[in-house]
């Protein structure tokens, strides 16, 4: 599916956003129907996102920092301004 519109992004999950759109539009570019894209974790749609942006491989990695980070700013708050 190569030109997916804003509305049928919108229907596969039944809401709206740009963000969501963008999510939605690139797993069914890779050609992912509504239903198999509800049926994925969070994790996996993130997966496939990164390997249609180009990220191969990347996308568990990249969770893992996330989720590290928001653990450090968790425990210890902002982290101080780094001057270069």
């Amino acid at each position: 599916m190569d030109d997916v519109t804003d509305d049928q992004a919108d229907e596969v999950c039944g809401y709206t956003g740009i963000d969501h759109r963008d999510l939605v539009k690139a797993l069914m570019q890779r050609g992912h129907d509504g239903d198999k894209i509800l049926a994925m974790s969070p994790e996996q749609r993130f997966h496939e996102y990164c390997q249609w942006e180009g990220l191969l491989g990347y996308g568990m990695h990249l969770l893992r920092v996330a989720a590290h980070c928001r653990v450090v700013l968790e425990d210890h708050g902002p982290l101080p301004e780094v001057r270069t």
